[in-house]
């Protein structure tokens, strides 16, 4: 009984903890497994970027594209944001599209 006090007077608290947000990004150049991009609606748009490049072990280009869902906005133009003002005001999709500085071409050697 005491574990559901303590369980209700904690959820009495919790109106104000930063919600969860995951954001999938799709990367063009590989077209591998998905990278799973996790933190808070508090969390800037520029922190959901990092962790992206983190994960893909590289440094920002400039001629790398980062797109929001099928509206295809331009996810870098908005990183001072919140990733919250951001999904409210440009592009609510939780998933994004990444393109390397390359595009995405692959270059093979003719044999």
């Amino acid at each position: 009984m005491a574990e559901n006090l303590t369980s209700g007077a904690a959820g009495a608290g919790d109106k104000h903890k930063p919600q969860p947000v995951t954001i999938i990004v799709h990367n063009e150049d590989t077209g591998g497994k998905p990278i799973q991009l996790d933190g808070d609606a508090t969390d800037t748009v520029q922190t959901f970027i990092d962790k992206l490049y983190n994960a893909l072990r590289s440094a920002h280009k400039p001629e790398d594209r980062l797109r929001c869902g099928s509206s295809g906005v331009n996810v870098f133009s908005f990183a001072a944001l919140t990733i919250a003002d951001f999904q409210r005001q440009h592009c609510a999709a939780h998933e994004w599209v990444f393109a390397g500085a390359t595009g995405g071409a692959r270059c093979f050697r003719r044999q």
